[in-house]
């Protein structure tokens, strides 16, 4: 995987739909975000051709039979990623249960003839060669569920692992959360909880092997560790005859500045300015950070010590953007400015 690789991705979220209730942002913002990082050089390394994006009114199921068909020419060493953020929907009352992803154009009173049903889904998907295919699956969102209680004719969602998806040698499947259970989106966050762990595994918190990859095992042992902490939600993984722990992004190269003397004093420096942590003041959102992604429980130093360790594994925020913002609140401080100082010249 050096430079780009020959991987291949459908990426689709959908928050806005013709006739159904709409979701959340967080959902289409999921699937932009995710697209995005795949196709970053440092960290995806995917091709932007090959990754294919479709959002809202782009993602009707024949679009995305289409993109899918078009994979099916992929050589069957490179992996396959299938993201679905959206509208899930599970008929059991049928002899064996049925599901099918909500697109664009579903409408609940005709699922066979609008919807993407799992099973044809999961045919296509056994059409694509790659023995490294990640599919996964946010269908279960809490505020469909809410919105959609004593309403029979409002979409299910789709927890667990919906049998007509989980078949397929070489494919690992990972949902959003258990059958019972409903997939959060926190309160001002970007994302949904689920992609919020997706994407902070592949930007590098994932368990580092000092291989230069992130792993297809690890993410989801990242994920299901993270979401639960902040709600009643676990995402459930399901393999069959998977190429071992596959890496699936690259390791962004260490974005660490100073030696860890030096960490340890800018959290110090930043504990003393904003005794509170990064939420006094505002200081990491107006800097450009997403505070939903940080761990603000205990005193303001170890709060420090969280959030400067994620801007060291290479999270959403930037060191010199940070210490800028504070230079601002606090233009004579000594300290701040030989911290710009030395992080000037350490950039690349």
């Amino acid at each position: 995987m050096s430079g780009t690789h020959g991987g291949r991705a459908l990426i689709v979220g959908i928050s806005r739909y013709e006739s159904v209730r709409s979701l959340p942002t967080a959902v289409r913002a999921d699937a932009e975000d995710l697209a995005a990082l795949l196709v970053d050089p440092e960290r995806g390394a995917f091709e932007p051709a090959n990754v294919r994006l479709l959002v809202d009114e782009a993602a009707t199921t024949d679009a995305m039979q289409r993109e899918l068909i078009a994979s099916s020419s992929a050589p069957a060493k490179d992996p396959f990623l299938f993201f679905f953020s959206g509208h899930g929907h599970r008929d059991v009352t049928t002899i064996g249960s049925r599901s099918w992803l909500l697109t664009y154009e579903s409408t609940m009173s005709d699922l066979d003839a609008s919807a993407f049903d799992a099973t044809d889904l999961s045919d296509l998907l056994g059409a694509i060669p790659s023995l490294r295919q990640v599919v996964l699956l946010d269908a279960c969102h809490a505020a469909a569920v809410a919105a959609g209680k004593g309403d029979a004719h409002a979409p299910t969602g789709i927890g667990g692992m919906p049998h007509d998806l989980n078949r397929g040698a070489g494919r690992a499947l990972l949902s959003s959360c258990r059958a019972e259970e409903v997939s959060v989106v926190l309160p001002g966050a970007r994302n949904s909880l689920f992609t919020t762990a997706l994407l902070d595994a592949l930007r590098g918190r994932a368990h580092d092997r000092s291989d230069g990859f992130v792993r297809l095992l690890d993410v989801f042992h990242h994920v299901a560790e993270e979401v639960p902490r902040h709600a009643d939600q676990h995402p459930v993984l399901s393999t069959e005859n998977i190429d071992g722990n596959f890496p699936i992004a690259r390791r962004a190269k260490s974005t660490q500045v100073g030696n860890a003397a030096q960490r340890g004093e800018r959290e110090k420096v930043l504990a003393t300015l904003y005794p509170l942590g990064p939420t006094q003041d505002e200081i990491w959102s107006r800097s450009g950070g997403d505070l939903s992604r940080l761990n603000v429980t205990g005193n303001g130093l170890s709060q420090w010590h969280s959030a400067l360790r994620r801007i060291d594994g290479g999270g959403d925020l930037r060191l010199i953007t940070l210490l800028r913002t504070v230079a601002d609140d606090h233009p004579d401080n000594d300290a701040i400015k030989n911290m710009i100082a030395d992080a000037m010249q350490k950039l690349p």
